[in-house]
């Protein structure tokens, strides 16, 4: 899959790993990327200094700095259902 776009789970999940210790080979058959879309990323934690994170304590913060939080997402209500509790 030349040219397919990383989501923001997915490049946080290799990252995650890689500061695991985790192998690129691993990482890629795992997630099913290329093993150099792992290393791409690895380069880049790395320049970040997201993989000295790893013996510290992480927290979101350093993640806030190049990732926006997820969005939150409320199942939708069906308004049949809602009310009809309210009658019995």
């Amino acid at each position: 899959m030349a040219g397919r776009r990383s989501p923001v789970t997915d490049i946080r999940e290799i990252v995650r790993r890689l500061q695991l210790g985790e192998p690129d080979r691993r990482i890629a058959r795992d997630l099913g990327v290329g093993r150099n879309t792992v290393a791409r990323y690895r380069e880049w934690a790395d320049k970040h200094a997201l993989l000295e994170l790893a013996t510290r304590c992480l927290s979101q913060r350093p993640w806030s700095r190049y990732f926006p939080p997820p969005r939150r997402t409320t199942p939708p209500t069906n308004s049949r259902w809602s009310n009809r509790s309210a009658s019995v």
